[in-house]
């Protein structure tokens, strides 16, 4: 399955990496000149099946309900499947050219990117290279313009193209797919960092436990300046709550894991301060079976 999208080769050219990859794979595969000559030969003929194989192959497509809703939703957001089948076709031709050049890999490298923008899942593309194999092996063991003796010689060119081919577009794939999930990850730790600023700043003890370990999940940095000794768990500064109303916050506490929402008053004194009020509220969060999973914790 190939998409494709008009790009400036300027996004790619002169790319170290690109190079270095396009390198590689010509070098692990060892297409040599000879095949590729060969290849040159009988083009002609292997092309002529350009419109016959995509027809096929969009019928293949067609076949499988995954598949089929993909390309009809792609049609419905405005999408043109002759153009795609006329890049389709373009991409078989490409093939054939036997470029192994550092355009090519980058052309190859950015539609795999466009494949992972469009949820193009590895495996479709996989069974397309699968439907390619199929159809020119066929040509090439059947069509009586190509020689017996060259027919192995010419399958196995156009096994490592399609290797090739394949390789670099999952390599192009990846690469956009790591790109965007550094992306998620830089804006979540922007993110983070601008509610831990936030939160620093706020006079609240906020807290969140792990009911099932009683092992703190957050606690806010105001909690250390209220209870810079005592930071207890599941109830930070528990130990400076008046020894009078220790147990109505103990048994706020055991309501909220029933999973019901509680707010209690109390007293807290801290060593060489005067007693000071604070509510607590307690707040249980509860997984889909109904059951409390954490709880957190507002003073």
């Amino acid at each position: 399955m190939v998409i494709y999208q008009r790009f400036s080769m300027r996004q790619f050219m002169n790319n170290p990496d690109t190079r270095e990859l396009n390198e590689t794979f010509n070098m692990f595969l060892r297409i040599s000149e000879e095949e590729t000559a060969l290849l040159e030969y009988y083009r002609a003929v292997l092309a002529k099946s350009a419109e016959r194989f995509v027809e096929s192959f969009y019928g293949y497509l067609l076949a499988f309900p995954i598949t089929a809703s993909t390309l009809h939703h792609y049609e419905a957001a405005g999408g043109n499947l002759s153009g795609l089948a006329a890049a389709q076709a373009e991409h078989f031709r490409n093939l054939l050219n036997g470029r192994t050049d550092d355009q090519s890999a980058q052309r190859l490298m950015h539609i795999g990117k466009v494949h992972y923008q469009h949820k193009i899942e590895p495996v479709w593309v996989m069974g397309a290279y699968q439907l390619y194999l199929d159809h020119l092996r066929q040509i090439i063991y059947t069509h009586p313009e190509i020689a017996p003796d060259k027919r192995f010689a010419l399958k196995s060119i156009v096994v490592k193209l399609l290797f090739r081919d394949m390789g670099l577009m999952f390599e192009g794939y990846w690469h956009e797919a790591m790109f965007l999930l550094r992306m998620e990850k830089n804006r979540a730790m922007e993110l983070q960092e601008q509610v831990s600023n936030l939160l620093a700043n706020l006079p609240q003890v906020l807290w969140s436990v792990d009911v099932k370990t009683n092992l703190p999940i957050y606690i806010s940095p105001a909690t250390k300046k209220i209870c810079a000794l005592d930071i207890e768990m599941p109830i930070p500064c528990l130990g400076w709550t008046h020894p009078g109303d220790r147990e109505t916050v103990k048994l706020a506490w055991e309501e909220a894991l029933r999973g019901n929402k509680v707010e209690v008053e109390s007293r807290v004194l801290a060593p060489g301060e005067e007693t000071r009020w604070f509510r607590r509220a307690f707040h249980p969060f509860l997984d889909s079976t109904g059951d409390v999973t954490r709880t957190a914790g507002l003073m």
